[in-house]
């Protein structure tokens, strides 16, 4: 895994939507039947299913160690603000605002290391 597949480009920008330290944690026993049952006939993709989270935290300690280093910029949302299946209007319209403060807060810091 290698986040800086930079693509020709010197910066990155990371976009975060789960607040510093967010890790997943493992299926439970349910998730992972009822994801054999329903997608049995294709074992990879139940393994893959069923190890994503390892991948996703083994990305998110990356992502951290990058910012250290000063290797990314990352904007992500101080807590929590809203759940992966919202669909209050209000809400989302609040996390929406809340990043576009969040991002208007930090210009400064991001101008100054897109052009270090």
């Amino acid at each position: 895994m290698n986040i800086l597949k930079s693509y020709g480009n010197d910066k990155t920008v990371v976009i975060l939507t789960k607040p510093c330290g967010y890790r997943k944690k493992a299926p439970g026993a349910a998730t992972r039947l009822i994801t054999k049952i329903k997608y049995g006939r294709y074992p990879e993709l139940v393994h893959t299913m069923n190890m994503r989270y390892k991948m996703y935290n083994r990305e998110q300690e990356e992502i951290e160690r990058l910012e250290k280093e000063g290797k990314i910029f990352v904007f992500r949302p101080g807590e929590q603000l809203i759940g992966r299946m919202e669909s209050d209007y209000v809400k989302l319209l609040g996390g929406y605002y809340c990043g576009i403060s969040d991002a208007e807060n930090r210009l400064d810091e991001l101008t100054e290391y897109l052009e270090a």
